[in-house]
């Protein structure tokens, strides 16, 4: 693997589940913010991880798009397990 190989592989593994979800369904920002009823401003922002996508709306971004709750928000158990200690 050659040295823009590997920046490419790591920017893949380190890409936003909202990123991927899109690219392999070939959808624009605007497209799935028009699906998860948000503007696309709050698609981007999710993605590039200025925003985290909230707790109420989490549970109908997970079933619409199939990603795992904890792939969207994985500071969430975090946060869980911390109030259970």
């Amino acid at each position: 693997m050659t040295g823009s190989d590997q920046i490419g592989y790591i920017r893949l593994m380190a890409e936003h589940p909202l990123v991927t979800y899109r690219k392999v369904r070939n959808l624009t920002q605007l497209a799935l913010a028009r699906e998860l009823h948000v503007s696309r401003t709050t698609v981007a922002r999710w993605e590039c991880g200025d925003r985290k996508v909230g707790k109420r709306k989490l549970p109908e971004v997970s079933e619409k798009t199939g990603i795992d709750r904890r792939a969207l928000r994985p500071d969430l158990d975090e946060l869980l397990s911390g109030a259970a200690a």
